[in-house]
């Protein structure tokens, strides 16, 4: 999807709220949803939606619902994604720090090898593809390697 001067401008302005490079965020982003506002994707109960794909619960949270998110525009969206990312803006230091604050929250902060998931759980089964050397467990690294493997293929060649 093409990105507009306006949702540039926008991510920059927030990602200088938040601490973090507007290229990380850009990465994140690319890779959640290729900068699609009404991305969706299967999680375990439910689905996600939107730029960072927010989960129903968290929506919620927010003040809003997965299908208000889809039906916005990259730039409308990007509020809800600064409201998302505020409550870790300290802790994002890393480009690996920032994708886990819209992946797995609770791994901000951990060291690369944390093991995030494993094969025979919910959350392993469906994505799989990021346990890039097929060892069972899907570390911090590995998903973040999935980033900047989207990045280094697709976004940055925009």
């Amino acid at each position: 999807m093409h990105v507009t001067q306006a949702f540039k401008g926008k991510v920059i302005e927030i990602s200088s709220k938040l601490g973090i490079p507007p290229d990380d965020l850009m990465a994140v982003m690319a890779f959640e949803s290729r900068f699609d506002p009404a991305a969706k994707t299967k999680v375990p109960g439910g689905s996600a939606t939107g730029l960072v794909q927010i989960i129903k619960a968290r929506a919620n949270e927010l003040e809003t619902t997965t299908e208000a998110l889809s039906k916005m525009s990259a730039v409308e969206q990007l509020k809800y994604v600064y409201a998302h990312l505020k409550p870790r803006a300290g802790d994002m230091k890393t480009l690996s720090n920032i994708y886990m604050a819209v992946f797995r929250p609770i791994a901000v902060g951990e060291p690369e090898n944390e093991v995030l998931f494993k094969i025979g759980t919910e959350g392993y089964s469906g994505i799989a593809p990021l346990d890039i050397d097929g060892d069972g467990q899907i570390t911090k690294a590995e998903a973040t390697q999935m980033v900047i493997n989207r990045r280094d293929s697709d976004y940055k060649k925009k």
